[in-house]
């Protein structure tokens, strides 16, 4: 049997580039879970970014839908997607402004929307694939922890997450219950971004979704 070949192509966010971590990068979540998964699977990772730091989830939507990432889609065996925590804290830009809770909870609606959309489409380009894949998508800790209202948009927004789950082959990284109250200790020195040891508990929580069809050997 030859080496397995795993397509990896990570949609998302600054947490998709690994913003915080050291190593230039490397040492963020994208590297370290490719890096996890070629141990649990005996094969070889590929891996392709469709991702970019500061991108609100509408942003993230159109990146992903863009027709010359579709075949990409189609081809990958994993696909994770990090989205949500830059509306959070544009939203609360505004709100420092105007002062006005409705923004928060307007930002909430339209990030829920984006991502259903993204998770859709993303169904839909794989609904004729033979190969075997997985999607798996990382739900929000808390950026501004500080903040009572910014906690309640973030459990609102992973409730909704969660219900992404009704598709047959995503799955949900519960990285909130990890970074819930141990922020100092998770997060880099911007206090939004993870550090290596935060890159490395979402890498891990990822892992234990498991690998589906993906782990099984032809």
């Amino acid at each position: 049997m030859g080496i397995l070949r795993i397509n990896y192509l990570a949609i998302g966010d600054s947490l998709s580039v690994g913003v915080g971590s050291s190593l230039l990068g490397r040492g963020g979540l994208v590297p370290r879970y490719a890096c996890m998964t070629e141990r649990a699977l005996g094969g070889r990772v590929a891996v392709e970014m469709a991702a970019r730091s500061g991108l609100t989830s509408e942003e993230i939507l159109t990146l992903g839908t863009q027709p010359q990432l579709r075949r990409t889609i189609f081809q990958a065996n994993i696909i994770t997607v990090t989205a949500g925590g830059n509306d959070l804290i544009h939203a609360y830009e505004w709100f420092k402004r105007g002062g006005d809770e409705r923004v928060l909870f307007r930002v909430l609606c339209e990030a829920t929307e984006n991502l259903s959309a993204l998770v859709s489409y993303v169904c839909k380009v794989k609904g004729s694939c033979y190969e075997p894949y997985m999607i798996r998508v990382f739900n929000v800790f808390n950026p501004l922890p500080a903040l009572p209202l910014a906690d309640q948009f973030v459990r609102r927004l992973n409730q909704h997450l969660a219900t992404l789950q009704g598709h047959p082959h995503v799955r949900i990284v519960n990285v909130y219950s990890v970074f819930h109250g141990r922020e100092n200790m998770l997060l880099s020195s911007d206090q939004i971004h993870p550090n290596d040891e935060g890159y490395h508990l979402m890498a891990s929580q990822a892992v234990r979704t498991g690998y589906g069809r993906l782990g099984v050997r032809r």
